[in-house]
């Protein structure tokens, strides 16, 4: 569900992105818009807290799962404030527009904005926390294991970024950016996730029993965070007109997913990078 946050500042947003296109079109001013693609990668969701519930689904009817007296004595129960290690995410391609301007009275600074596309991936892993609330049931030593299979991820983006640029040379100018970013997220995938039930069940006294399998209510969330965006990259100006840009991008943003599968009150914070590439068109008043 979409945040007071969310929706303050997507109203920000949007405002931002009014004022840039109202800027942008004085034909007295340096103005671009672009196209660009490239590649997501090290993605991540590290610091990430969950609570567990172990009645996820019917597993607590699987024969062998737990003892029936260890059954009863959780049923219903919920194991919050987890520590998790830290997902991985799949590398992907991503992909966007953007238009910017820069200020006549100072040239070097100016406003971009960004929409983007990217679709990192939760990649099938191993899920394994610690710090249980209650270590005594379903871990050995507070911490247990499960493999979470893969589910997919779309990202849409729009960003309002803060440029500085140097003209170093003639045909070579040097900027940074940094911005405010609003995402929406979209996450769909199977139900199912797997049970690692080797150690707990032995330290419980019951049968030790491989991965089990369970099937719950399909993944299907969305939502809307909000996040910041680094960048810094080189203006390549094939011509007066014409240009290629070349730039490193850092995203980070808060996640919070209520329920991830057997998982509760998923939350932590996004982090990745982006090399991309944009063929330019500048327009108006060129200062370089």
């Amino acid at each position: 569900m979409k945040s007071t946050f969310s929706r303050r500042f997507s109203k920000h947003l949007i405002l931002c992105a009014a004022i840039l296109l109202s800027v942008g079109m004085k034909a007295s001013a340096e103005n671009y818009v672009g196209v660009q693609a490239g590649v997501s990668f090290a993605n991540k969701i590290g610091g990430t807290k969950v609570d567990i519930d172990p009645n996820y689904a019917d597993s607590l009817q699987i024969p062998g799962f737990l003892p029936p007296s260890v059954g009863q004595a959780i049923k219903g129960a919920k194991f919050a404030g987890a520590d998790m290690t830290d997902t991985k995410l799949d590398e992907s391609f991503t992909a966007g527009v953007k238009i910017g301007h820069y200020f006549d009275s100072i040239p070097f600074l100016g406003v971009e904005g960004e929409l983007n596309y990217m679709k990192p991936d939760f990649v099938q892993q191993d899920f394994t926390t610690s710090n249980l609330n209650n270590p005594t049931l379903l871990t050995s030593n507070g911490v247990t294991t499960k493999n979470q299979l893969a589910a997919s991820i779309h990202d849409f983006s729009g960003t309002a970024s803060l440029m500085l640029r140097y003209p170093a040379f003639k045909r070579v100018t040097p900027y940074v950016g940094v911005g405010p970013s609003l995402h929406y997220i979209r996450i769909r995938g199977t139900g199912t996730t797997a049970m690692n039930t080797d150690t707990a069940t032995e330290a419980l006294g019951g049968p030790i029993t491989p991965n089990v399998l369970v099937d719950g209510p399909p993944l299907k969330h969305d939502t809307f965070t909000g996040g910041l965006q680094a960048k810094a990259g080189i203006r390549f100006n094939v011509t007066k007109h014409l240009s290629a840009d070349v730039e490193y991008k850092y995203n980070y943003m808060p996640v919070r997913l209520d329920p991830y599968r057997d998982l509760n009150n998923f939350r932590g914070t996004f982090s990745g990078h982006q090399i991309v590439a944009a063929l330019v068109y500048r327009f108006g008043n060129i200062k370089w």
